[in-house]
């Protein structure tokens, strides 16, 4: 029997929800059981700073019996590989680089919640929408600038709601992104096909491998 731990590392709350989506991967790559740790990456009392070199100190610290540390971070205007040498460079400070795995989303992680179309519905709220997404090119998703006012945007015009509604809607956004998070399937298409998943997906295979 093949077990597996991680502690995952966000970069606040709603990152977490990506745990389920972490756990179902090892599970489908071989784990027989999987033992997941979140750490939100924006709690200070936790965490001594907001830099990806405390938050591995801190995993370090806390979380050494696990088999994997998995950190997120939003590529942003920095780029996938400025950000992937920040979490390894740290990791290499605490020599955790066999067990650390980047899980870096281009540009933001909003870009990964806009891949499922009929989840997105359901979130909204709205199944029998039959709209075109705001003209979204589902296959060029990491080429959109700001994914997350996308994403907003989306949700608001499947729900259909205007005036006050549409006002009130939008305050449920932290909620519904949470939920899109959590919500993120192995089996969609769309973020199969996103190369920062895939390099997630590879990495992630890659550190299975040693533990």
């Amino acid at each position: 029997m093949r077990y597996i731990s991680f502690a995952f590392v966000g970069e606040g709350s709603s990152d977490l929800h990506l745990k389920n989506l972490i756990e179902n991967l090892l599970i489908h790559y071989g784990a027989d059981e999987v033992s997941g740790y979140e750490v939100p990456g924006n709690q200070t009392e936790l965490i001594k700073g907001r830099r990806v070199e405390d938050k591995i100190e801190f995993l370090n610290k806390n979380y050494a019996y696990v088999n994997l540390y998995i950190v997120h971070r939003d590529a942003d205007r920095a780029g996938y590989r400025a950000r992937f040498d920040e979490i390894m460079n740290a990791a290499r400070k605490y020599s955790v680089v066999d067990k650390t795995v980047p899980i870096i989303t281009d540009k933001m992680l909003e870009a990964w919640l806009l891949t499922d179309k009929e989840y997105l519905k359901t979130v909204a709220g709205n199944l029998g929408y039959r709209g075109n997404f705001n003209g979204i090119n589902f296959n060029l998703l990491e080429n959109i600038a700001d994914p997350k006012s996308v994403l907003e945007d989306v949700l608001c015009e499947i729900n259909g709601c205007s005036g006050y509604k549409l006002k009130q809607f939008r305050k449920t956004f932290p909620e519904m992104r949470m939920r899109l998070a959590n919500g993120l399937s192995i089996d969609n298409e769309f973020l199969r096909n996103l190369k920062s998943f895939q390099e997630f997906r590879e990495i992630l295979l890659s550190k299975m491998g040693m533990c």
